[in-house]
């Protein structure tokens, strides 16, 4: 399909604003994760979940003990299935690292180092966003300013937004935004925010934090034309400021250095 796809073919895909059937969540979960594993495949991981990072060590540690056959089994069950699951978009997925690992077992002689330093790091990923999710999950159950809205392209959900109007600058905040892997780069990005101005038509605009690492995310919103800022922070505004934006108190992060921030007024 071509990056304009859903532009020219709308028929199909239908807005929903906070209105997730209970059967709903699962598939949402699985396309938050595997967006942000799609994101992180081919650079750098972010430097979140060194906790989950450890425990996949100890379980490739633990697998390596066993007999070879018993050894990959092991590693199936813990490792690679679970990142499998994510990893729907793709033909055959981390089938070279199975070979690989086949290879090594087989004759530990053999370099095995970066498919396993690669394993660790998609492991941390999956897991350190899987938390995410449901943290956030439970945020939109308990705090009733918090919107989401969900896209379904034939009844499937493929993209799922969080957002809230923040007072301290008359914008929406962007909480997440997220797009099934399986539909990158056909336009929806665009139709949604879109229609995010269309649901919030009081608001100045639109206004997010993203991670500096996530290059997609950020070439995406300029694309938007959002303006970028390298100065935000949590607290009440104040009238002298320079520069700087004011996201909500209940989406803040330890890691400003590690962040950036971007706005963009509604169009006239």
């Amino acid at each position: 399909m071509k990056y304009n796809f859903f532009a020219k073919n709308p028929d199909n895909l239908l807005f929903e604003w906070n209105a997730a059937k209970e059967k709903d969540w699962p598939i949402l979960r699985r396309n938050f994760v595997a967006a942000y594993l799609c994101t992180y495949m081919e650079q750098a991981p972010p430097k979140v979940g060194e906790n989950f990072a450890r425990q996949a060590e100890i379980l490739w540690e633990e697998a390596c003990e066993l007999p070879p056959k018993d050894a990959l089994n092991r590693l199936m069950g813990t490792l690679i299935q679970p990142l499998q699951f994510y990893l729907f978009y793709q033909t055959a997925p981390l089938e070279n690292e199975i070979d690989k690992i086949k290879e090594y077992l087989a004759n530990p002689e053999k370099e095995i180092t970066t498919v396993k330093q690669r394993l660790i790091n998609l492991f941390k990923i999956k897991c350190y966003f899987e938390e995410t999710f449901d943290q956030e999950k439970n945020k939109i159950n308990n705090n009733n300013e918090i919107k989401y809205l969900i896209l379904r392209f034939h009844e499937q959900p493929i993209a799922f937004f969080t957002c809230e109007l923040n007072y301290k600058s008359g914008y929406t905040y962007l909480r997440f935004i997220n797009i099934s892997p399986a539909f990158n780069r056909l336009g929806l990005g665009k139709i949604i925010l879109n229609e995010m101005d269309k649901y919030f038509s009081e608001s100045l605009g639109l206004e997010l934090y993203a991670r500096k690492d996530n290059l997609s995310a950020i070439a995406f919103y300029k694309s938007c034309a959002f303006r970028q800022f390298a100065a935000f922070d949590f607290d009440e505004p104040s009238y002298f400021d320079a520069p700087i934006l004011h996201f909500p108190q209940d989406d803040a992060t330890k890691e400003l250095e590690e962040h950036v921030g971007f706005q963009r007024r509604a169009y006239p």
